[in-house]
Formats: C-alpha cells, structure tokens, sequence
C-alpha cells in the first residue's frame, strides 16, 4: 500500500489497521504509526477499524471487555496518538461488533427473547465518550 501509486500520488488519505492484542492496544497503536510514519504516511490519519474482546474466551468475562473499551481509548490519549482527523494521528476506533450474533460474546449488546440487553461494554463506553 505504501509503495502503490495511488498512496505516491496523495490519493490516499486514511490507512486503517486491525488490532486484537488485549491489554497491549496503545502499544500496537503506537508501533503502527511508527511504522507509518517511518515509511512515508506521515500526516495520513490512521483508523483502527476493527478490535473488541471476546467475553466467550477462557478467563474473559463482561467486565474485562467493558474494560478494554476503556483502556484501549485511554491508553491512545496516554501515548499522544488520539487526534481529530486530519491531524495524522488515530481519529477513529471501531469496536467489534455491537451486536453479539448468534452468542459469539464479541459484541456489547445481546438479543435475548426478542429484547435488546446492553453488556457493561455498551455502558462503559457511553459513560467514556459522553466525558470526553
């Protein structure tokens, strides 16, 4: 992506990454947009557009998934890697998924007998961006 010309040309202007490493988010974060940096993206807005924490996993439970919301948003404020776009930093987190499907304990809210019941993710993160 980097070497294409299209990214050359200045057609490109968000690069987006995946990133599922638990409690070490910000510092995947920030050797992401080292990286970029190093090889020519910088000043290009960097999208996290997928990661969440699977409650289904052994040892995992809502309250550690309510947590990684939290952390992984603080942790990219903590590391000056938190912007708004346009500034070449990460502008946009996108947490996987909000609807759980099927009981796969990776989203924030459950169908449970045809009602809508929010995990303490959902909370969480509502209580985090209505602060910010």
């Amino acid at each position: 992506m980097l070497n294409s010309s299209a990214f050359k040309d200045g057609k490109i202007d968000i690069l987006s990454h995946h990133i599922y490493a638990g409690s070490d988010f910000a510092n995947v974060a920030l050797a992401v947009r080292s990286y970029l940096d190093r090889h020519g993206a910088q000043g290009k807005d960097l999208w996290i557009t997928e990661t969440g924490l699977n409650t289904l996993h052994d040892g995992i439970d809502d309250g550690d998934q309510a947590n990684y919301y939290v952390n992984a948003l603080d942790g990219l404020r903590r590391k000056g890697l938190w912007g708004q776009t346009g500034e070449g930093l990460i502008s946009r987190v996108f947490f996987y998924e909000f609807m759980e499907s099927g009981g796969d304990g990776w989203g924030i809210v459950k169908a449970v007998g045809g009602q809508f019941i929010p995990k303490p993710a959902y909370y969480a993160y509502q209580r985090y961006i209505s602060r910010k």
